[in-house]
This record gives structure tokens, C-alpha cells and sequence, in this order.
């Protein structure tokens, strides 16, 4: 989802002069390949420990947390640019890492012990 509307508003913004080209582009960065990492992350999180595919509940909100990240840091700079530095920065920035902070929670304690399956790995 995050590819496809980064590639449609960075042709958008490529054919008019109606959206700079950079809420394109951090739809691009920070939804897309933000969302590709920490779905591989927890992909192979689960396989390489032996576990089932299925995502603790912890990583969607972590999801959620990437969602509202990428939305308010397009959307804030073309509406409210006399919020930038904060709802179009800093908030957007700690939802960030809130992600991979809940990430690395949901995973820590799977990625430090033992298989259940008793295998190597």
C-alpha cells in the first residue's frame, strides 16, 4: 500500500505543480521500506525461532504507530507548516522508533532463548 501511493504521489507531483515532491518520497522511505524491514523482521523472527506465523499483538500497534508516522510527515507539512517541527518531525520521529521499540520488545525474549521445537537455529 505505502509503495503504491508513494509512486502515484511522486507522479503526481512529478506532472503538476499542485504537491512538492517530497511527501512522495517520505510516504516512499518511511512507509514503504519501514514497513518492509519490520516485516521481514518478524518473519524471520518467527521462522528462524521455531515459531508459528503468527505476529504478537504488540506488533500491530506497532504497525499502527508506522501508519500515523508516515501519514503525519506527509500530511503535516502541506496543511500545517506552522506545526512542522513538531507534528511534522517529532512526533512522526518517535512514533518511528516506537515501532522498532515495540519490535524489539515483541522479539527480545524470542531472539535470546531457545527454540521450543528443541532444534538448532
Amino acid at each position: 500500500m505505502w509503495l503504491t501511493l508513494g509512486l502515484a504521489l511522486v507522479g503526481v507531483s512529478a506532472l503538476t505543480q499542485t504537491l512538492p515532491a517530497y511527501a512522495g518520497r517520505h510516504v516512499l522511505f518511511l512507509g514503504a521500506m519501514a514497513g518492509a524491514v519490520l516485516a521481514v523482521f518478524c518473519i524471520a523472527g518467527l521462522r528462524h525461532t521455531g515459531r508459528s506465523l503468527v505476529l504478537p499483538r504488540t506488533i500491530w500497534l506497532a504497525l499502527a504507530c508506522l501508519a500515523a508516522g508516515v501519514v503525519l510527515r506527509s500530511v503535516v507539512p502541506l496543511f500545517w507548516p506552522q506545526h512542522y517541527l513538531t507534528a511534522g518531525v517529532l512526533v512522526p520521529g518517535l512514533l518511528w522508533w516506537l515501532t522498532f521499540w515495540l519490535y524489539a520488545l515483541s522479539f527480545g525474549g524470542m531472539l535470546t532463548s531457545a527454540r521450543p521445537d528443541g532444534l538448532p537455529g
